[in-house]
């Protein structure tokens, strides 16, 4: 069985492959998430996606997850460092949001224990 995606980065912000204006953000901001999943006893984790930091001059990213004792804890943190992303840098802002995005694409596999291994 397959979780679903989790962690989750936007990246309609990066839809056109170039910029006439800068981006600006209201305000530098941070952002976390958390969720705790308890596993019903006749499942247990297959595959855990690696954890994933990824800094930039504009923002950091962090998923982090964990299994342990039959859950599942993920702490999705995103912190914006700066508010304006100038024309010239929009190319390797998008570069590296959608590099980002794709990374926390992978999804947690369960697997179902057999009756005879209980």
């Amino acid at each position: 069985r397959i979780m679903p995606q989790l962690a989750g980065l936007g990246t309609s912000l990066v839809a056109k492959d170039k910029r006439k204006y800068a981006i600006e953000f209201e305000a530098l901001d941070k952002k976390e998430s958390f969720y705790e999943i308890q596993l019903p006893s006749a499942f247990t984790v297959k595959y855990i996606p690696p954890n994933i930091k990824e800094e930039s001059p504009w923002f950091d990213f962090s998923v982090e997850y964990t299994y342990a004792k039959n859950k599942i804890l993920v702490r999705q943190k995103e912190e914006l460092k700066r508010n304006t992303v100038l024309v010239e840098e929009y190319p390797l802002f998008r570069e590296f949001l959608k590099k980002t995005a794709k990374r926390i694409k992978q999804r947690i596999v369960l697997e179902q224990i057999k009756d005879a291994q209980k």
